[in-house]
């Protein structure tokens, strides 16, 4: 029992065509939490698709907190352990925190720390 519209047979919604493949994004996802202690320095592992550079890092929450370097500041294809050291950090409190890390094509990602007192 088909459906006329204006002597015209109605005809089913056609399922769209197939999405084409999108050209790859650059994407970078941290593994696991990673750890910040008194010192400022966090140990964060990222997992890359892409050859990037950080270009800067932030404690969310702290604006008086000062990036001051990453190593290694490149990223490579794969897993990634990253050293971001930090200055000006104040007393915090132990419990999971997050660094905002912005990279050189424009993206940034957020990244969960654990705060350890212990350097």
């Amino acid at each position: 029992n088909i459906a006329t519209r204006g002597g015209t047979r109605f005809q089913p919604p056609q399922p769209p065509p197939p999405p084409q493949p999108a050209p790859p994004v650059a994407q970078v996802s941290p593994e696991g939490v990673g750890t910040l202690n008194r010192n400022g320095e966090a140990v964060i592992t990222l997992n890359s698709n892409a050859y990037l550079q950080i270009v800067n890092a932030s404690l969310q929450g702290y604006p008086g907190v000062t990036f001051v370097s990453a190593t290694p500041s490149a990223l490579n294809l794969g897993r990634n352990v990253v050293t971001l050291r930090f200055s000006n950090l104040p007393p915090l409190n132990p419990g999971t925190y997050y660094i905002v890390i912005a990279f050189n094509n424009g993206t940034s990602i957020s990244v969960p720390v654990n705060y350890i007192k212990s350097p």
